[in-house]
């Protein structure tokens, strides 16, 4: 009887709070999943003020699946950015990952994966190129990138994880001692400054990533220059400080814009 009442009510907020008091885990579950779905028609709308209402609602629910379609399917620039920042567990990010996001969140999506298993899994599922490669440059556990090397499904992905594999594995070699070679002992170094750059490049997050990328092109800049991954290096820290510039310009944009809004309210109200 509890579950056909549940199933009868409309009322995300209703919903939410039988959610919050419920000891039952299966009526727990039930509710907060019809209210996530009641808020997520809202917060996909076009009404800016009820979608903003609805994603809190799914935010204090804490499900990470609704945030995911609300990325994808919210009309409201805003509300997607706001849904993107509360994406958390690294399932749900391997979701959006492989959804019909646009390529820059699906690529986003994977540099905020923390879990080598998630990341191993997606790197051998996933159909889709950039998003693959985004997923095996993030893994530096040889065992994980042996498998992916052996059993994904893109071409693209198993040779890149094989090439991942060979410079750790020269990486570790160049670290042994007793060997004299400072060019080897160099460019280990610099691999592992591309991988860093490189797994984080295309990060929305941008004011923390920054200060990554100045102390990689500062450690760049004191090993000397040998054509050993120059252009490469070069390439991705040109890549995320463009994409920095248009965020801040973008940025900027819709601050002065509220700022008119802001001044046309005022001059509304002495008026």
């Amino acid at each position: 009887m509890r579950r056909l009442a549940i199933e009868r009510i409309t009322t995300a907020e209703v919903l939410a709070e039988i959610a919050a008091a419920e000891q039952e885990r299966g009526l727990r579950e039930l509710a907060g999943e019809r209210a996530a779905q009641l808020w997520l028609s809202r917060a996909c709308g076009d009404n800016a003020e009820a979608a903003t209402s609805a994603l809190s609602g799914i935010i204090k629910l804490g499900d990470q699946h609704a945030l995911v379609d609300v990325v994808v399917r919210a009309e409201v620039p805003t509300i997607r950015k706001r849904a993107f920042g509360e994406l958390r567990d690294p399932r749900a990010l391997c979701e959006l990952a492989k959804s019909d996001a646009p390529q820059d969140l699906r690529t986003a999506a994977v540099a905020r994966i923390d879990d080598g298993d998630v990341l191993r899994a997606l790197a051998i599922d996933t159909t889709q190129k950039e998003v693959g490669l985004a997923a095996v440059d993030k893994l530096d556990d040889v065992d994980r990138l042996e498998h992916v090397a052996q059993k994904a499904k893109t071409k693209a992905v198993r040779q890149r994880a094989r090439k991942i594999v060979a410079e750790i594995e020269e990486a570790e070699r160049a670290k042994k001692p007793g060997i004299p070679d400072d060019v080897k002992r160099r460019r280990a170094e610099k691999v592992q400054l591309i991988r860093e750059l490189e797994a984080v490049a295309d990060s929305f997050d941008f004011a923390k990533v920054a200060e990554t990328v100045k102390a990689a092109e500062a450690a760049w800049a004191k090993l000397a220059a040998d054509d050993d991954g120059d252009d490469r290096f070069t390439k991705t820290a040109e890549r995320f400080w463009r994409r920095k510039d248009i965020h801040d310009q973008q940025s900027r944009s819709a601050d002065e814009l509220r700022a008119i809004e802001r001044e046309a309210a005022a001059d509304k109200e002495r008026a």
